[in-house]
């Protein structure tokens, strides 16, 4: 995969940095400490080299759906003040005993909920993993909708007044992999 000259001026600045200082940071400031960077033979720092930048990647993707999660479940379980009918939190008072995470992996959350609260459950997913971190390129959420996990069909909340998809929906939320902006 080739890159532009910025992008590589950018690695060989990051490459360096890891060499003086021997550890990396995700977005949240998690650190991890590559010691073979600077004293093991080539292969060795040509893997730790892959680590650090696998690190800063992978590491900020988990703080960022773990944030998305923990502003998931405290507006579901209700542990926030929703007595402003302003706040966020009013706003999805419904999904309180209507919804909850069943599975995380990688990048992705599974929810399960009614029928009646689909869409109002796909707003939360949708707003809370695309504002769980400031980042210069936005975040996108793609969603899909059924009743099992096998034949999922794509959602998307503002579209959906209400589905058909049984006593209970089962959804995949993803972080896009692409920019469409």
């Amino acid at each position: 995969m080739a890159i532009g000259p910025k992008h590589q001026q950018q690695l060989d600045d990051f490459q360096w940095r890891n060499l003086i200082f021997r550890y990396v940071k995700t977005l949240k400031g998690r650190s991890r400490f590559l010691a073979k960077i600077k004293l093991g033979n080539s292969k060795e720092r040509s893997k730790a080299q892959r680590q650090a930048v696998n690190s800063i990647c992978l590491g900020s993707a988990a703080d960022i759906i773990k944030i998305a999660m923990i502003n998931i479940r405290s507006l579901i379980v209700g542990e926030v003040d929703d007595s402003d009918p302003a706040t966020v939190a009013a706003k999805f008072h419904m999904l309180r005993g209507h919804c909850r995470i069943l599975l995380q992996v990688h990048d992705e959350l599974v929810p399960e909920a009614d029928p009646s609260v689909i869409k109002d459950a796909g707003w939360l997913l949708q707003m809370s993993m695309e504002r769980a971190a400031l980042l210069p390129v936005p975040l996108r959420v793609k969603m899909k909708v059924g009743r099992t996990w096998g034949p999922l069909e794509p959602f998307l909340a503002e579209q959906n007044e209400q589905g058909s998809y049984g006593p209970k929906f089962l959804g995949g939320v993803s972080f896009s992999d692409k920019y469409t902006g």
